[in-house]
């Protein structure tokens, strides 16, 4: 019986931990696609975030030219598009 409740312990943190982990992806997942549309600049965060520190650091340091860049190259798309439009 103690090897049952034992194993049934483990089995139940097992599960909760794959459900924050799949949860943590989702929402990840979900925040990628919102802005999928918009490019990127500045530095990658990467897989699971592991470069966030630096892109944070990067941000902070070169947060207004970062941003100055990202319009240039929104408004470069719309030109585009607007150059493609009848």
């Amino acid at each position: 019986m103690a090897n049952y409740t034992k194993m049934l312990s483990i089995t139940s943190v097992i599960a909760i931990l794959v459900s924050l982990a799949l949860a943590f992806l989702a929402r990840r997942a979900s925040a990628r696609k919102r802005f999928k549309g918009l490019p990127r600049v500045g530095i990658d965060p990467g897989f699971l975030g592991l470069r966030l520190p630096a892109a944070k650091s990067q941000f902070f340091e070169q947060g207004q030219k970062l941003l100055e860049i990202g319009y240039a190259q929104v408004g470069h798309l719309l030109q585009l598009i607007s150059d493609q439009c009848p």
